[in-house]
């Protein structure tokens, strides 16, 4: 992940935590196969800082995709989560994700079109 930046809903007094957004992401090559439903072959979390105004990650996400693993069938699934940091007296757990940018180190990741 080059960029991307979060915030959380919750109170800041000390009784009640705020929520902790997190994108988490999974690999699969799916040799032969088309679709995504695959073997999760690597998988990661990048956490974001609670708070009520937007904040970047203290360390990006890196998704390292071996070039003999890259394939038609190769699939990136992003999960944007928000887990419950404490009990709200809302009940609510609250977060917002923004400027989300997946960027290849190089431009080979569509070197061929979407062609093999």
């Amino acid at each position: 992940m080059n960029s991307a930046a979060s915030r959380t809903g919750g109170s800041a007094s000390s009784n009640t935590q705020r929520d902790h957004p997190v994108l988490r992401w999974r690999l699969r090559n799916n040799p032969g196969v088309e679709d995504c439903f695959g073997t999760v072959n690597a998988e990661g979390n990048v956490s974001f800082p609670s708070g009520l105004n937007f904040a970047a990650s203290t360390s990006p996400g890196e998704i390292s995709v071996p070039a003999a693993s890259w394939t038609r069938f190769t699939s990136v699934e992003i999960l944007l989560v928000v887990d419950e940091g404490g009990f709200a007296t809302t009940g609510t757990t609250e977060g917002s994700f923004d400027g989300i940018v997946l960027q290849a180190l190089d431009d080979r990741i569509f070197a061929n079109g979407f062609e093999p």
